[in-house]
């Protein structure tokens, strides 16, 4: 590829250094932690591992749930850190939000609703550890 970019000249190089900018990289963050306030099941559940793959306006959050093994709630930023998320999981089956002050902001905050389950409230996620990086490719549902 290197040669191909090469023999085409300038234009191509430019060409290809603009398609690398269109293909962010995704950050995968494993070391976090999400607290759940529940609005009608009693007591919270503090400090359970969660993962954040964060790719360009894409989000992933998955968490293991010994029910179905695990649950990814998958979004899109709609603007200025407000993610709307959904997870297709037959169990959970929800929607949520999820809120980001600033692109280096520790914390996404928000709103969630399992449809499965009836489970409703608020959840807090801190973005821990030092992120992987992973290819440009990477489809959001497939952290690992």
């Amino acid at each position: 590829m290197r040669d191909a970019i090469l023999a085409s000249g300038r234009h191509g190089l430019d060409r290809h250094m603009s398609t690398m900018k269109s293909r962010p990289s995704a950050l995968l963050y494993k070391e976090c932690e999400v607290d759940w306030f529940f609005a009608d099941q009693g007591p919270l559940q503090l400090g359970l591992d969660c993962e954040v793959l964060l790719k360009g306006p894409e989000i992933c959050i998955r968490y293991p749930v010994p029910e179905v093994e695990e649950v990814a709630w998958r979004g899109v930023d709609q603007g200025h850190g407000h993610y709307l998320l959904k997870t297709e999981d037959r169990a959970v089956r929800g929607r949520a939000s999820l809120h980001r002050i600033s692109h280096d902001s520790a914390f996404l905050e928000g709103y969630f609703q399992e449809e499965g389950t009836g489970i409703r409230g608020m959840w807090r996620i801190k973005i821990g550890g030092k992120p992987r990086i992973l290819p440009p490719r990477t489809p959001v549902g497939s952290i690992g």
